[in-house]
């Protein structure tokens, strides 16, 4: 249902009650905007880092800019407490620096993602029998 249609239905409710002498009652509160996304590709992209979790406490970005090359270049550190190979860092170079962080975050995920794949592997070899 459209935002007008349910806006001029409330309005004609209002206008019947205060002619059948009812008390009018307050207007509710405005709607929200309904978000639209440019394209299907990009809501689920968004849904699909929703349900990635955040970054661990104690991530670092570190970026430089390289005038020459005209370009950033960044590191994510990543702390593995008790990991044998120590901190996660992965490294990248963009134009700008915003595209930096999120390469470098998108980095992290696949990473996560390759990470679970692993693990779902193991637990299915796991439970083969002998």
């Amino acid at each position: 249902m459209s935002k007008d249609r349910l806006e001029r239905m409330r309005q004609a409710q209002a206008a019947k009650r205060l002619a059948e002498g009812e008390a009018p009652k307050p207007p509710p509160p405005p709607l929200k905007a309904k978000v639209v996304y440019k394209t299907p590709s990009e809501h689920e992209k968004r849904k699909r880092f929703r349900k990635v979790p955040r970054l661990p406490d104690g991530s670092k970005f570190a970026a430089r800019y390289d005038a020459a090359a005209q370009r950033w270049t960044g590191t994510l550190t990543v702390p593995r407490p008790g990991h044998p190979n120590g901190d996660l860092v992965l490294h990248n170079f963009k134009s700008g620096v915003f595209r930096l962080l999120e390469l470098l975050d998108a980095n992290y995920r696949v990473y996560l993602a390759e990470k679970a794949q692993e693990a779902r592997e193991a637990k299915k070899e796991a439970k083969k029998p002998s």
